[in-house]
């Protein structure tokens, strides 16, 4: 079960009733899975969302805005990398 929590967070109840807190700003990647999404955090913690458990639309439209703000992200990155080699 995911609850969407104040200050862009996001509480997660795994199946077996542990629940954990993230804030979006900590994902640094989305993989969507037929049964399931997986988030890659920026520390390396990975996190495995069942998707019976992604019912919140709420949730799923934060959670595509962050996958824009990645994709931002990673663009803003090589265009950084492309200035650097230029010089």
């Amino acid at each position: 079960m995911i609850v969407m929590l104040p200050d862009d967070r996001f509480a997660y109840q795994t199946m077996l009733g542990n629940t954990y807190v993230y804030h979006f700003n900590e994902i640094n990647r989305i993989q969507l899975l037929p049964d399931s999404t997986h988030l890659v955090m920026q520390d390396r913690r990975h996190v495995h969302i069942e998707k019976m458990a992604l019912r919140s639309t709420e949730f799923q439209e934060r959670l595509s805005t962050v996958e824009e703000e990645i994709h931002q992200r990673e663009i803003d990155r090589l265009r950084k990398m492309s200035q650097f080699e230029d010089r």
